[in-house]
């Protein structure tokens, strides 16, 4: 058995990350509808970038809001 690499790593979890997103799209979309479903994900979306960048400044030490 080979070693795992980070890009083998990167492509998993981008591939479930993914996969994930549009599994719950679609059974959000059969329970409630297609604008409900896509205004909960848009919703689900945004918070989500918020928590990344501010654990990547965290993790890059970057003190500033600025690029």
């Amino acid at each position: 058995m080979r070693k795992v690499t980070d890009a083998d790593k990167l492509f998993y979890y981008e591939k479930n990350f993914v996969t994930l997103d549009g599994l719950w799209m679609l059974e959000a979309e059969k329970a409630m509808g297609w604008d409900e479903a896509l205004k909960i994900d848009n919703i689900v979306w945004i918070r989500l970038f918020k928590i990344i960048i501010r654990r990547l400044k965290r993790y890059l030490n970057i003190q500033t809001n600025t690029l």
